[in-house]
C-alpha cells in the first residue's frame, strides 16, 4: 500500500483493498533533487539580491521568474503526488483529484464501470455510472512494464483474497463491484 496516504478510518471507508497512485519515483523527483535545486537557486537569487551591482535588471527579472516557476513546479508536483489517486475499499471507491478534491463512491451507488479515456494504447480511466444518472471519472494508475515506474497500484492481502493478485484497477474495480452485487464483499 502507498505509505504516503494515511489509511482512512474503517468506520468511514472500510478496509483498503487496492491503493493506486503515483509511485516512489515522484517522491524522489520532488524531494531530494528538488530540495538541492531549490537551495542552489535560492542561494543564487539571494546573492543577486544582496549584491545587485553584479547583475543587470534583466538578470534579476529572469531569475525571479525562474524561481517562481520552480516553486510552482515543486508545489504542483507535491500536490499531484500526495493527493491524486484511487482507493478501493470494502465500502466503496475513494477517488482523489487535483487540487485535493475527494470523492467517495459507495458500491451501492455505482451501477457499472465502463472504459473511459485512452492514451491511444492503454486505458487511462474508468467511467463509473451512478444510480442517480451521473458519471464519475476514476483514474487508472497502473504500471504496465518495468521501465516506466511512474504510476503504480498495490493490492492488499485482503484485496487479493477477494480478487486475486492482479493490481490493475481496470480489472479489480469491476470485480469488486460484482462481488458487492453478489453479497460476497462484506461491509
Amino acid at each position: 500500500m502507498a505509505r504516503r496516504w494515511s489509511v482512512p478510518p474503517a468506520r468511514e471507508r472500510g478496509e483498503v483493498l487496492l491503493a493506486s497512485g503515483p509511485s516512489g519515483v515522484f517522491h524522489c523527483i520532488y524531494s531530494f533533487p528538488s530540495a538541492i535545486a531549490a537551495v542552489l537557486f535560492g542561494g543564487f537569487a539571494t546573492f543577486l539580491i544582496l549584491d545587485p551591482g553584479k547583475a543587470t535588471q534583466a538578470a534579476l527579472i529572469i531569475g525571479t521568474i525562474f524561481l517562481a516557476g520552480l516553486a510552482f513546479f515543486l508545489l504542483a508536483g507535491f500536490v499531484w503526488c500526495t493527493r491524486f489517486g484511487v482507493w478501493a475499499t470494502r465500502r466503496g471507491v475513494l477517488v482523489r483529484y487535483i487540487p485535493g478534491r475527494t470523492t467517495f463512491l459507495p458500491w451501492t451507488a455505482i451501477t457499472a464501470f465502463e472504459p473511459g479515456m485512452h492514451d491511444g494504447v492503454e486505458l487511462r480511466s474508468l467511467t463509473a455510472r451512478m444510480v442517480d444518472g451521473t458519471s464519475t471519472m476514476v483514474p487508472i494508475l497502473y504500471r504496465t512494464d518495468g521501465r516506466r515506474n511512474f504510476l503504480s497500484s498495490t493490492i492488499t492481502p485482503e484485496g487479493a483474497r477477494y480478487v486475486g493478485s492482479d493490481v490493475n484497477p481496470a480489472v479489480v474495480l469491476p470485480q469488486l463491484l460484482d462481488l458487492h452485487r453478489q453479497g460476497r464483499l462484506g461491509a
